[in-house]
């Protein structure tokens, strides 16, 4: 039987400028947060003052009654309170996928939102009643950025030419390639679109600074390349995708690297690599799902722990 999956990518417009505080610090007291804490943060924003600079000119001060401040490593956390009881009427719904007997049905990292099903029908009761329940809490999301994709093998079709409808009329469209939360999805379950967009960035990225710091010493070029290229985000993710897209995203990374550090193109390059103590491509990728490995191990979510075996059959030999 052909195992379906339907993601729908909701993009909150401006979520955390949307918080209202009222609302926030009772719920933050509904939890049990320590009174102390509660009555802190809740004298804190409710008494910022704000400003407007325009050119020259600053206006007059004035306090506001909604937000959480940008950037601010406490401002994912506030905000995962204030839609923890959206996540919990999701979680109570007998709609949605199973893994390992447990139900699952949405994701919320800050304010990424995914909720998926396994069926149309079932997407679209999940959507109908958590539009409005985030209406409750003045969060809107926004159709117009938000996406809906079919995850199934390539010989099912589904969901052609549409998207998802809601209550209200709005259409969700229905897209093959969707980046979420950094990471390019495509639904035919490939990583090769990911794969694509990080060979171009690197690209783009060893371009920029080899024109700009060419002229700069061997220790600066170091910092700049284990800075700007030798990252790979999600790479312990990769695990369908065909053998020519990873060859030319290390291509990419090894001639970026003979850009930088003036060696020739055809030149072998893995000494220069142990010589200034960089790692290769193929060691970036085995650290990479190492690291992903022992933290899955580590983590205290119980679905990471349900399938064991999963791990122990991760590629980390290259």
């Amino acid at each position: 039987m052909t195992r379906l999956s339907l993601p729908c990518f909701l993009d909150s417009s401006k979520a955390f400028d949307r918080v209202n505080h009222r609302k926030l610090f009772a719920k933050l007291r509904e939890a049990g947060v320590a009174p102390s804490v509660a009555d802190l943060l809740e004298f804190w924003y409710l008494n910022q003052e704000f400003c407007v600079r325009w050119g020259g000119l600053t206006s007059d001060g004035f306090t506001v009654g909604n937000g959480v401040r940008q950037g601010s490593i406490l401002s994912p956390f506030l905000y995962a309170f204030y839609l923890n009881s959206v996540s919990s009427w999701l979680s109570n719904l007998n709609i949605g996928c199973r893994y390992q007997g447990s139900l699952v049905n949405h994701i919320m990292y800050a304010d990424d939102v995914c909720v998926f099903a396994h069926s149309a029908s079932g997407l679209e009761k999940l959507l109908d009643g958590l539009v409005p329940l985030a209406g409750q809490l003045d969060i809107v999301f926004n159709p117009l950025k938000s996406a809906c994709m079919t995850f199934t093998s390539k010989n099912f079709k589904f969901l052609a030419g549409r998207g998802i409808s809601l209550a209200d009329g709005t259409v969700i469209p229905k897209l093959d390639k969707v980046i979420y939360l950094g990471v390019s999805l495509c639904s035919d379950l490939s990583d090769d679109c990911d794969i694509g967009r990080q060979r171009r960035a690197t690209l783009a990225r060893g371009n920029l600074i080899g024109r700009k710091f060419v002229h700069c010493s061997i220790e600066v070029k170091k910092r700049l390349f284990l800075a700007h290229v030798a990252s790979f985000y999600a790479a312990s993710l990769w695990r369908k995708f065909n053998a020519e897209v990873l060859r030319s995203l290390k291509v990419a990374y090894n001639d970026v690297f003979r850009l930088l550090f003036g060696y020739p193109r055809y030149e072998h390059i893995s000494p220069h690599f142990v010589e200034l103590g960089i790692p290769t491509f193929v060691e970036l990728r085995r650290k990479a799902n190492v690291g992903f490995c022992l933290r899955v191990i580590e983590s205290v979510n119980g679905l990471l722990h349900r399938s064991p075996a999963a791990l122990l059959s991760w590629d980390l030999s290259f």
